[in-house]
């Protein structure tokens, strides 16, 4: 075969594939196109939640970093819906509340007093109440404790919240039920948590011994009035000898 019938045929299979694919395309070019831009727009809507959510992220652990008081806390509970975050935002809080509630912050000095100023401040800090405090302590460390994606070392900081209400409200039993389940929910994967609990049910034993007192002394005979002292003895007066 000869150049110029090879150019031929060259050019007619070139243009038999520039026919076939005019016609694909007039019959499915739309379809193609509309594929490509559901996969770009996917791409980039991806991209862009994505983008959001990190910095939604970013957000709520930096304000869950920066809460001070359990009313942040709890508010940044709710403003993001992570199992690990809220479980992290109600055991702070309640650790917040029972440090509360055993040591109440010391009332404001009263205006006029010395040494502080005779004018108020804008806005008092609130006056707490150890009841109250406790029980939404308590409401916390069951949230915690009922949240089924929590991380075990919250549950079990929960527990020793829970503990820690119980001793405090004066009830030993419950609180020894609670190191109980606490060492046999930590078993070795939490030795240190575990023995936490167990030198806490310990000093409960010890608080729960009687304090045993010695025998008083005998009390003293009561003393008589003291005998005046002897007035001292008169001096003579010294006389000169008088000379012959």
């Amino acid at each position: 075969m000869d150049a110029d019938k090879r150019h031929e045929l060259e050019e007619n299979e070139l243009a038999s594939f520039l026919v076939g694919a005019k016609t694909w395309w007039a019959k499915h070019g739309t379809r193609v196109l509309s594929v490509l831009l559901v996969i770009v727009v996917a791409w980039f809507g991806w991209n862009l939640y994505q983008k959001r959510a990190r910095e939604a992220r970013e957000t709520a652990w930096s304000n869950l970093a920066n809460a001070t008081s359990p009313e942040a806390l709890k508010q940044a509970a709710q403003s993001y819906a992570d199992p690990a975050y809220q479980a992290m935002a109600w055991l702070k809080a309640g650790d917040l509340l029972l440090g509360r509630a055993i040591t109440p912050p010391e009332a404001p000095p009263e205006a006029g007093a010395a040494g502080t100023p005779t004018t108020q401040p804008a806005d008092p800090a609130p006056v707490s109440d150890p009841a109250a405090d406790l029980d939404e302590a308590e409401t916390l460390y069951e949230k915690v404790l009922g949240r089924a994606e929590a991380d075990p070392v919250f549950k079990l900081n929960a527990r020793l919240g829970l503990a820690a209400i119980a001793e405090t409200r004066g009830h030993s039993d419950e609180a020894a039920q609670q190191y109980e389940l606490i060492q046999k929910e930590a078993g070795e994967h939490y030795e240190a948590i575990a023995q936490q609990a167990k030198a806490r049910q310990a000093r409960l034993v010890e608080l729960a011994r009687p304090v045993v007192f010695g025998a008083e002394p005998p009390p003293e005979a009561p003393k008589g009035p003291e005998a005046p002292e002897a007035p001292d003895a008169p001096t003579a007066p010294m006389t000169q000898p008088m000379g012959d």
